[in-house]
């Protein structure tokens, strides 16, 4: 299965602390849903919102033993659902590709604003990975 990542995932120095395997990657976007910093964590939550993109990184062809390790990393506040994901294949031609998302469940944590990936790559990945660093066994 492909995954589209849209947070702290999309940093190889979080992606390679969770997965074991190695994997093709590229930029997409998915339409239809709206990415939003979450109360009192560094990391996002994306919801649907008709009107809205959410530009992020496609992961492709991911092992059944590194989606439950993505599964228990998420954990019970995100469900994977299937997305179609906007991106350009290794021709450089546009495609849509289906893609495991991780939806956030409790909107109520939602804040009104956007995630900031670029203030979470230059503040916030150390202690993200001090923290959540161990979280594939």
């Amino acid at each position: 299965m492909h995954v589209f990542t849209y947070g702290s995932l999309m940093f190889d120095p979080v992606w390679a602390h969770v997965v074991r395997g190695r994997y093709a990657s590229r930029a997409g976007e998915i339409s239809g849903f709206r990415r939003y910093a979450v109360r009192d964590v560094t990391y996002p939550g994306v919801v649907e919102r008709a009107g809205a993109q959410v530009a992020g990184r496609l992961y492709l062809d991911v092992d059944d033993e590194d989606l439950q390790r993505l599964d228990r990393f998420e954990g019970a506040q995100y469900r994977r659902i299937v997305v179609d994901v906007a991106t350009r294949g290794s021709d450089g031609q546009p495609e849509r590709l289906p893609a495991g998302l991780y939806l956030f469940l409790p909107t109520e944590r939602l804040l009104d604003g956007d995630w900031d990936p670029q203030r979470f790559e230059r503040e916030d990945m150390g202690r993200f990975l001090v923290r959540h660093g161990a979280g594939a066994d």
